[in-house]
């Protein structure tokens, strides 16, 4: 099989999560793409593609989980004290809408009307 067809192959695999503005799977799809623009026409060098596929092979099979597997209790705690759904939440987009939002609306509250608007005073001589 061609380093290309293979390369499709794990890139189809690959998870993508939509949810998020940077995602390594989204990243691997488009570096792919770009690096196989003419397909199995591309000029690339075989020997480091079939090393970085097989590298992104072993991330994507979870081989180092499955060699050092963790207890459960190791996986459910993180540096942050959030739970894996917790750290998914903080790092999507959704997330930063919200707290863009919030922001908004407490500079709202905070600053005066009259400089939202852009009117500054008028120094008086």
């Amino acid at each position: 099989m061609s380093v290309y067809k293979q390369f499709m192959r794990l890139v189809e695999a690959w998870p993508k999560d939509t949810s998020r503005k940077k995602d390594l799977g989204l990243f691997l799809e488009k570096r792919v793409r770009r690096a196989f623009s003419k397909a199995e026409a591309s000029n690339v060098n075989e020997k480091e593609c079939r090393e970085m596929y097989e590298a992104l092979e072993r991330i994507s099979n979870d081989n180092a989980l499955k060699k050092y597997p963790l207890e459960e209790s190791y996986r459910k705690i993180t540096v942050s004290g959030l739970d894996y759904e917790g750290c998914h939440f903080m790092n999507s987009v959704k997330r930063e809408e919200e707290f863009n939002k919030k922001l908004s609306t407490k500079l709202t509250n905070v600053i005066p009307s009259f400089l939202r608007r852009g009117h500054v005073a008028k120094k008086s001589s």
